[in-house]
C-alpha cells in the first residue's frame, strides 16, 4: 500500500528516514479528501509535569474512544491503518533500516510460554496545527515510541502551505550541551534549541526519525502567507512498545 523504494537518510544529529511519492497520486488524493474536519478531532493539552504549554494544535490518537468510529467512516484511512499496524509493514520497515545501518534489534513477537506476543503496537494520530501561529515546542518523543513517521496530508488546492514559515519539522540540537541527554522527553524552548537542519512539508512525502536520547523536534510557531488555508493537517505514526 505504501511505496516505501524511493528514500534517503540522513545521520546527524540523528537518523532521519526521508520518503518521496509514498502513496499512488489517487490513493494520496482520496486520503486529503478523506482527511477529518478540525471539529471532529481534540484541542490537544499538555499533561506532563513540566509546566510548559507544549501544543497549540487539534488531534484525535487511536487512544481516543471516538477514533475507532471515525476510522469507520474513512474507508481509505481505515485500510492505511490496518496496513500500518500490520507485520509485513513492521518487517518492511526494519529491512530498510538494516540496509541502511541502523540496527534496532526490532522483533516483531515476543515469544511467551505458551503464546508469541506483539512486542509494538501502533500509535496513529490526525492532526491539524493551527496556520496562524499553531507549533509544537521542542521534544524526543515518549520512550515507548522507537520509530515515528510524519506524513503531510495536503490538497492540491493548499500547495501554498509549503511556503509558509516553520510550517515543516525543524530537527534540533540543545544549545548548552549539557541538557542534550533527553530520552525522558523533557518539552524544552525553543530559544534553547538550534536548528540544525528543516524538512519541509511537502505532498505525499514520508519523514521517519529513530526515538534517541537527543532526538529532538519541532512545529513552528507557523506563519502563514495569506488566510486561505486554515490548519497544517499531516498523519503521525509510531511503533510504540508494548512492554520493556
Amino acid at each position: 500500500m505504501l511505496n516505501l523504494s524511493n528514500h534517503s537518510f540522513d545521520y546527524e544529529p540523528y537518523p532521519l528516514g526521508h520518503f518521496k511519492e509514498i502513496f499512488t497520486n489517487d490513493l494520496y488524493k482520496s486520503l486529503c479528501e478523506e482527511y477529518p474536519d478540525v471539529s471532529e478531532l481534540k484541542i490537544s493539552e499538555d499533561k506532563k509535569k513540566y509546566n510548559i504549554n507544549k501544543f497549540n494544535k487539534f488531534s484525535l490518537t487511536n487512544d481516543h474512544t471516538e477514533f475507532s468510529e471515525l476510522l469507520k467512516r474513512k474507508k481509505n484511512f481505515f485500510n492505511l491503518y490496518n496496513f500500518l499496524n500490520s507485520r509485513e509493514f513492521f518487517l518492511k520497515i526494519s529491512e530498510i533500516l538494516l540496509k541502511n545501518n541502523i540496527d534496532l534489534q526490532l522483533n516483531f513477537e515476543k515469544r511467551g510460554f505458551l503464546l508469541k506476543k506483539r512486542k509494538y503496537n501502533l500509535f496513529f494520530e490526525f492532526s491539524s496545527i493551527p496556520c496562524n501561529g499553531g507549533f509544537i515546542l521542542p521534544h524526543t518523543d515518549a520512550p515507548k515510541k522507537i520509530i515515528t513517521f510524519i506524513v503531510p496530508i495536503i490538497k492540491d488546492t493548499e500547495k501554498e502551505i509549503e511556503n509558509f514559515k516553520k510550517v515543516g519539522t525543524s530537527i534540533l540540537s540543545m544549545t548548552d550541551p549539557k541538557y542534550s541527554f533527553n530520552y525522558f522527553n523533557r518539552t524544552m524552548r525553543l530559544e534553547e534549541t538550534t536548528e540544525k537542519k528543516y524538512v519541509s512539508f511537502s505532498p505525499n512525502k514520508m519523514l521517519m526519525f529513530i526515538k534517541t536520547h537527543n532526538s529532538l523536534h519541532s512545529v513552528g510557531p507557523v506563519e502563514p502567507l495569506n488566510d486561505n488555508i486554515k490548519f497544517r493537517n499531516s498523519i503521525t505514526f509510531a511503533f510504540r512498545k508494548n512492554f520493556d
